[in-house]
């Protein structure tokens, strides 16, 4: 059990005024309250030790964001910068990312039932994934704090995200990749220039070698959930999705999960603007996994803190965090949203994925369906009502994972045709 959340009220504050422009962006201490400026790389409390440091934010007004504009000068994430960690606009690494679509998406909804269903589609973004956010505000700050080299472990988003935006920026990248990662994902993040080791082993051993590596070579790692910047890196969802919903908030927030940094982080975006006075309530939270790889699952059906590890045995690469460190986290939001936490399995994730393609033109990666799968478990059961509304997050591009969707495909069948056909009767008949 994590004694810190037991400590504290939020997972992050929007604090009053301060004469000092540089002090706008703090580093505290959700145990003995020290707070600091966020000027140095650290994940731990500097007065206690504590884990699960907080970034809050000074002098941020209701008409800062609603008000916002783009200091690049034009649309992107960066438009809320007043609630990103980013002091210098010079050090923001940009290729245009967020201000994806909110789809509302009626012929899916129909057929589960549900009145107001929307997908945030991520899909456009520059690497093809939500990650894409996450690389940009990492590796603006980590060049605003003077780093210039990193390890990290992956199973394919995150790292082609921070692979993409390092190589923009000058970084120099150590990204460890667990051996089962299909190549189409090896050989796009080879591509920009980073090193990149396979390791022999699961999604979480790579982390423990990306830790380990970094120890021995003096260069930072980057610490996943435990990072108070990681755990800020998605919450610019949470504020378009108001935005496009009139500044309302939806009822339910479905996203697909393996170690939880995303809910987290939305969770947090939608709290900064509840406090701010922006948004009337909060929304539910609900969590998805895949029944081969779903310690958080199994433990919220218990009703308990305590999480066992569990050794994956799913096809869906990006959701395979046997041992998620911030599930305390994770469980917290969860119950004070009074949101939930289920499975599904594969072969429902890939039922839904079709549905998506066939119903709505959304060819989403496969932990994408697993939200989507995930919802329409939530909607049979009478979770989720009618007339609720729902946002899902389409995660990323099917392509993405390709190899997922091609071991499925026995029932689709390509029909060919002659270069001089003149006769067409058989494929109107279905036949080849």
């Amino acid at each position: 059990m994590a004694t810190v959340m037991q400590e504290a009220p939020s997972l992050g504050e929007v604090r009053g005024p301060t004469s000092n422009a540089d002090a706008r962006v703090r580093l505290g201490c959700p145990r003995c309250g020290h707070e600091v400026a966020y000027t140095v790389l650290q994940d731990v409390c500097g007065a206690c030790g504590a884990e699960w440091l907080n970034l809050v934010y000074r002098g941020v007004t209701r008409d800062d964001i609603i008000q916002n504009k783009d200091p690049l000068g034009r649309t992107s994430m960066w438009r809320y910068r007043n609630l990103l960690p980013v002091i210098d606009d010079r050090n923001i690494v940009s290729m245009g990312e967020g201000v994806t679509p909110l789809l509302r998406v009626d012929r899916l909804g129909a057929r589960l039932g549900l009145r107001n269903l929307y997908i945030k589609d991520e899909r456009g973004s520059a690497t093809g994934s939500f990650k894409d956010r996450a690389a940009s505000i990492c590796i603006s700050k980590w060049i605003e704090l003077g780093v210039s080299e990193m390890a990290l472990s992956s199973t394919g988003n995150v790292a082609a995200a921070f692979a993409a935006y390092g190589a923009r920026a000058g970084m120099r990248l150590w990204i460890f990749m667990p051996q089962k990662v299909n190549e189409t994902k090896f050989t796009e993040v080879l591509f920009y220039g980073h090193h990149v080791i396979r390791v022999e082993g699961n999604y979480d051993q790579a982390g423990v070698l990306a830790r380990r590596f970094a120890q021995e070579n003096n260069i930072p790692a980057d610490a996943g959930i435990r990072s108070p910047l990681r755990r800020e890196s998605m919450k610019t969802l949470a504020y378009e999705i108001a935005e496009d919903l009139g500044w309302e908030v939806p009822d339910w927030y479905v996203q697909a999960v393996s170690g939880g940094i995303g809910p987290l982080s939305v969770w947090k975006g939608f709290r900064e603007l509840y406090e701010l006075g922006v948004t009337r309530k909060m929304p539910k939270i609900a969590c998805i996994q895949a029944s081969g790889c779903a310690p958080m699952a199994h433990a919220f059906e218990l009703d308990s803190e305590e999480i066992m590890e569990v050794l994956p045995h799913t096809e869906i690469e990006t959701l395979t965090t046997g041992r998620p460190a911030g599930y305390p986290l994770v469980y917290d939001v969860v119950k004070k949203s009074g949101g939930h936490i289920c499975s599904v399995a594969d072969d429902d994730a890939f039922a839904a994925q079709e549905m998506l393609a066939q119903e709505e033109g959304v060819f989403a990666e496969s932990a994408a369906a697993v939200a989507t799968a995930g919802a329409i478990r939530m909607a049979r059961e009478g979770l989720i009502k009618p007339d609720e509304t729902v946002v899902t997050v389409c995660s990323g591009k099917g392509l993405r994972d390709i190899d997922f969707v091609r071991r499925r495909m026995k029932q689709h069948v390509m029909m060919s045709v002659p270069g001089d056909c003149t006769d067409f009767t058989r494929f109107r008949e279905g036949r080849n």
